[in-house]
């Protein structure tokens, strides 16, 4: 019946599988083809040979699944078999309608079952699209579709322009994107940062590429890989960049010190130019307290963004670091801006009387808190409201109505730059030291003087220099051996 004819030549799957179609049902009765169905506009019957020969079949429904015929043709066999389709394709499934599997060889066993191979299109932006070829398409216990693939490592295959890829490709057709088990590498050429093949597994959006990054990702010699800055600590000590790349000494007692790392997801900016690894709502949004790094890729750069380590077995004095840390690879330096929260026990009249000198103190320089670092450092420590209200308040009266218990403690230090000096081995501030508050005095001014953090064998060091006047006036606060030490 020609009237049951639809022309579909111009047409993609998607808009076949959303037209109604009618024409001739055949319906198998074959016992474990589950009433296998399908519409056909015009069919051959060779009673002599047992075969039917249908033509203008759209697509047969399998599973959750269209089949779809090449040139509409579908010959059924003796004992209701239908004969191997080739060059069909694949829409699965057929709600979503995610996934096209093309140039397919298909073998249908009934309404909740076929088997298939098939090529598949991955197309990233800005790249030429790929082909994946799926040698494995099948029927989960659920009657989901899902097909399997094996990218081998010579064969040049990119999640986009980039990240080279080998390994497992995976397809389920209730997701809307393929899901990548196997091996990532970035595209960089730094030649201080060497960056590694990664292992990995990610559903990966092709136009808007995360890969998750977390403590226990490996490279390929199954090695656990970083992502941030180290404290060198075997024979010379030194700061050195990791993007995905290894720690240069693991032995047990000389592994080198986590300064900042960042995990979550890795991600590449094209306007920027660089990788990015942190959480997912700092990423795409810029919320939240997760460490952050960057690798720039142009400059050969990195920056870290988030809480900050660099010293050990301290004993009583609790000391935490917030802040950014910036290496350059092409003069091998690095710079660190802190804002310091210190605790150690120490006699708190003698502390009043320090603090009240330096808030009498009109000469010294005032914190700006609309500085950029130092906005960014109090919304790290305290929820992102009160944050704001600080700030604020702090932008309108230069004081607070009152302190709140995250930034109670003996001293909370902002905006001090910091540099590693090889010659010293110790981290030395190179700029006026930021007091924000001592306990809870509120001071909000630059002192001179210096910080300085020391690495040593018998146990890590820390020295605060104040000298609000000079010669006239310093004070010297020394923690070492377990020994709170004080001059002035």
């Amino acid at each position: 019946d020609k009237d049951k004819i639809v022309n579909t030549d111009n047409m993609s799957t998607k808009e076949i599988a959303d037209l109604d179609i009618s024409g001739s049902e055949f319906i198998s009765t074959k016992k474990g083809q589950d009433s296998l169905r399908f519409f056909s506009a015009r069919a051959t019957y060779k009673l002599s040979e047992s075969i039917i020969y249908c033509r203008d079949v759209n697509y047969i429904p399998v599973a959750d699944a269209l089949i779809f015929p090449d040139k509409k043709n579908v010959t059924i066999l003796r004992d209701a078999e239908i004969k191997t389709l080739e060059k069909a394709k694949i829409l699965a499934n057929s709600t979503t309608k995610y996934h096209e599997i093309y140039n397919s060889i298909v073998n249908i066993k009934g309404r909740k079952k076929y088997i298939a191979n098939g090529d598949y299109e991955y197309k990233s932006k800005n790249m030429k699209t790929q082909t994946i070829h799926f040698n494995i398409v099948d029927v989960d216990s659920t009657l989901q579709t899902y097909a399997k693939s094996e990218i081998d490592e010579n064969s040049d295959f990119k999640l986009s322009n980039f990240y080279d890829f080998y390994g497992k490709i995976n397809l389920f057709a209730n997701q809307k994107f393929l899901v990548f088990k196997g091996n990532g590498r970035i595209k960089e050429t730094c030649p201080n940062i060497a960056s590694s093949w990664f292992k990995f597994e990610s559903s990966i959006d092709p136009n808007n590429i995360y890969i998750k990054i977390d403590s226990i990702t490996k490279n390929l010699n199954n090695q656990n890989i970083f992502n941030g800055f180290m404290l060198a600590k075997a024979d010379s000590t030194y700061i050195y960049p990791t993007f995905l790349s290894e720690k240069k000494n693991t032995k047990k007692g000389k592994e080198d010190l986590n300064i900042l790392t960042a995990y979550g997801f890795l991600n590449y900016n094209e306007l920027t130019h660089e990788y990015r690894i942190s959480s997912y709502d700092r990423l795409v949004q810029n919320t939240g307290k997760d460490n952050y790094v960057s690798f720039n890729i142009d400059q050969c750069s990195m920056l870290g963004d988030g809480e900050l380590n660099f010293l050990e077995n301290l004993g009583e004095f609790n000391f935490k670091n917030y802040g950014r840390i910036n290496h350059y690879s092409d003069n091998d330096s690095t710079t660190i801006e802190l804002f310091m929260l210190i605790d150690f026990p120490f006699d708190n009249d003698a502390l009043e009387i320090i603090s009240e000198k330096l808030e009498k103190n009109t000469d010294l320089q005032p914190i700006d808190p609309s500085n950029e670092q130092f906005a960014s450092n109090i919304k790290k420590i305290l929820p992102k409201n009160t944050a704001e209200n600080i700030i604020s308040q702090l932008t309108l009266y230069g004081k607070l109505k009152k302190i709140p218990d995250e930034m109670k403690h003996t001293f909370v230090i902002s905006n001090v730059k910091m540099q590693w000096n090889n010659n010293t081995g110790s981290f030395i501030s190179t700029s006026k030291i930021g007091l924000v508050n001592m306990q809870k005095k509120q001071l909000y001014k630059y002192v001179n003087g210096y910080i300085e953090l020391k690495k040593k064998k018998g146990g890590d060091q820390f020295t605060i220099y104040l000298a609000p006047n000079d010669e006239k006036e310093w004070y010297i606060f020394q923690y070492r051996n377990n020994e709170m030490r004080c001059f002035s």
